[in-house]
């Protein structure tokens, strides 16, 4: 995705974000994607290797998963400016515990984890921040 001033300033406004250097914010960036989902458009499956996260930047995202029984369990419908998929960025085994499907014509950016990985193995300082703004 191309790195312009309103998507700087957008991101770094968000949580997961606003612990990055803007050169690190750029990186991330840079190794992002725009997904243009149709309404009731999976994004990813449960159980599916994890290589990005995202945000919603319009629309509306489900999370769920099924049940035992067979049944859908809604566990979070996401609106713009929300960011889904990051924990797993940190669990031993990448890989989605939900579904993601679009309810509405939506739009998402996709985040790649290994490149945001790589940023906190490079800074000690940004782990912190980034630490702080989350348990703040």
């Amino acid at each position: 995705m191309e790195c312009n001033p309103i998507i700087l300033d957008e991101l770094h406004h968000i949580p997961l974000f606003e612990a990055l250097e803007p050169p690190q914010l750029e990186k991330i960036i840079s190794h992002s994607n725009i997904h243009r989902l149709p309404s009731r458009t999976i994004l990813f499956e449960r159980g599916q290797t994890a290589d990005h996260f995202y945000m919603v930047n319009n629309g509306q995202i489900k999370l769920s998963c099924i049940s035992e029984d067979g049944n859908e369990k809604v566990m979070e419908i996401l609106y713009p400016k929300q960011t889904f998929g990051k924990a797993v960025m940190f669990m031993p085994n990448r890989i989605y515990p939900v579904s993601a499907e679009s309810i509405t014509d939506s739009e998402v950016f996709s985040f790649d984890m290994k490149v945001f990985r790589s940023i906190l193995k490079e800074s000690q300082e940004c782990c912190f921040r980034l630490l702080g703004i989350i348990k703040g």
